[in-house]
């Protein structure tokens, strides 16, 4: 993250499937935000704060980043 000068990453898929082991690796051991479909996180991670839906991602945390830009 240091050489991205970035204070958070995200990684977003469209994929519907992603399974609880993935989302766990990718947002605990590698400390990735994962964006998915607004309707993915609302049945399959209602309480994983680095799981984020597309629309909380945008109305959210765009506003915060763009003084990164």
């Amino acid at each position: 993250m240091f050489n991205l000068r970035s204070p958070n990453v995200f990684l977003f898929t469209a994929d519907e499937r992603v399974t609880n082991t993935h989302a766990e690796r990718i947002c605990g051991q590698y400390n990735t935000y994962l964006i998915v479909r607004d309707q993915v996180k609302d049945d399959d991670y209602p309480d994983e704060p680095l799981v984020m839906g597309y629309a909380e991602w945008a109305n959210k945390r765009l506003a915060v980043l763009r003084q990164y830009w």
